[in-house]
């Protein structure tokens, strides 16, 4: 079941998260995967340079759990998940210019294979910008948290601006 909540976080909460997506270091994929012993299998992918190769151009944050034990605690309590992965997710408007996917067309698809429950939350971006999960589209929007089970399948929708998101992975 998808649940989605808009206005998830405090105004003041919210600032701060846009405020610390300046300061935190943002992992390439070869990093990334170097980093976390390869974590990130989408299930479907069974070679690493696959997996490299599906990320080149996106950018992701450390495991920030520890960081932002508030967000992790309100994400348990309103939707009964145990986040045990927690990161800033960004799709640069440098690399991506142009919007990446038409959802009409087919998209690729993948599953979080390590968890239960996935989870986005809405940072910046624009309209557009949102995650298809199986075939229903939830549109972007900033401060909107959206979770559903982690073996449907799923991809964001982004290009033409810079989008960043929250993402988020437990039981």
């Amino acid at each position: 079941m998808i649940q989605i909540k808009d206005n998830f976080l405090d105004d003041d909460v919210f600032e701060e998260l846009l405020q610390h997506i300046t300061e935190v270091h943002f992992n390439e994929a070869d990093e990334y995967y170097s980093k976390n012993q390869g974590y990130g299998d989408f299930g479907f992918v069974s070679d690493r340079s696959e997996k490299l190769e599906s990320w080149q151009g996106c950018l992701r944050s450390d495991n920030l759990v520890s960081f932002y034990e508030d967000i992790v605690d309100q994400i348990k309590e309103d939707f009964g998940i145990f986040i045990e992965r927690l990161e800033f997710f960004r799709h640069p408007l440098e690399r991506f210019p142009k919007p990446m996917f038409d959802i009409k067309e087919s998209i690729p698809k993948h599953i979080d294979a390590l968890f239960q429950r996935s989870g986005v939350l809405y940072l910046t971006g624009s309209k557009g910008q949102g995650t298809l999960i199986g075939d229903e589209y939830i549109e972007w929007a900033p401060n909107r948290i959206v979770t559903f089970p982690s073996l449907t399948y799923h991809t964001p929708v982004y290009g033409g601006t810079d989008r960043i998101a929250f993402t988020f992975f437990g039981r």
